[in-house]
């Protein structure tokens, strides 16, 4: 096992061409790095500009759908779709599960799990995690690179439960972004938090556990607000602003105070805003 650790802050100073050139097919590349280490930056830059010089092709897999959307704008707007296709973990396993099509991974010289952990932590309302991961990780004619900043254990079970080794690289995970923390036990505590936003003018986003108080919020405060939950959700999507979800994606910022979503925002969706 091989573990590069240097004191560097973004994994493309970390991972260089002859890394990448030094990979083979069946490789499993792990990457640890927290938010802002430019993960998906290396990803959309580094190993495309090698992809693209060697003639080969990247299967980019996110575990959201808003994800894929932020994803696919960007390699849209930069032309790159020759050789990275974004999808996500769940289409590969409602294919699998119906069992009437193989999702083909064969065209693919790099396959990338992005957020990996989702492998694990969405395991707990998600009974085909398991589908996606077994095919990646038995799939030998790629190299397969899991990335996340939460990760230790999906590459434990790699290398304990599945007895394959890993190669590994990591930049110390920097919390210094986060200014303070507030935590509260009563679901009206959170207007307090609101009412403060709105009267400072500062932007938030607020993660509810559930589509419906989410919502609920958002038509609270809707002047002040929009909305976001899974299209999956057959209730409450049809509330859901999709040009302001896109225009958001896009631009990677918002124009109202205040957003309120589920999980179906946790990850991979980059916000750069004036206002924090």
């Amino acid at each position: 096992m091989s573990i590069k650790t240097k004191k560097i802050k973004y994994i493309s100073d970390l991972i260089t061409y002859e890394d990448i050139n030094n990979w083979s097919k069946g490789d499993i590349i792990t990457i640890k790095a927290g938010t802002g280490a430019g993960k998906s930056t290396f990803i959309l830059n580094r190993l495309y500009d090698y992809a693209k010089k060697h003639d080969k092709k990247i299967l980019l897999l996110v575990h959201r759908r808003n994800a894929k959307r932020h994803f696919q704008l960007k390699i849209d707007n930069q032309n790159k779709n020759e050789h990275i296709k974004v999808d996500t973990y769940q289409n590969i396993q409602n294919i699998e599960e119906d069992g009437w099509q193989q999702y083909n991974l064969d065209q693919y010289d790099y396959i990338v799990a992005d957020e990996s952990h989702y492998f694990i932590s969405d395991a707990a309302f998600n009974k085909t995690t398991d589908i996606s991961f077994n095919k990646i990780i038995k799939h030998n004619k790629s190299v397969k690179i899991l990335m996340s900043a939460t990760g230790d254990y999906i590459k434990k079970y790699i290398n304990l439960n599945k007895k394959l080794k890993t190669i590994d690289y990591s930049l110390p995970i920097n919390h210094d972004y986060i200014k303070s923390l507030t935590f509260y036990n009563n679901q009206d505590s959170i207007h307090y938090f609101i009412n403060n936003f709105i009267k400072n003018n500062k932007k938030a986003v607020i993660f509810c556990n559930s589509a419906k108080r989410a919502y609920e919020l958002h038509k609270h405060y809707k002047q002040y607000s929009f909305f976001n939950c899974s299209k999956d959700n057959k209730t409450y999507y049809r509330y859901v602003d999709q040009d302001k979800i896109n225009k958001m994606l896009e631009n990677e910022r918002f124009d109202d105070l205040l957003l309120f979503t589920t999980i179906t925002m946790d990850t991979a969706v980059s916000i750069h805003n004036h206002k924090s």
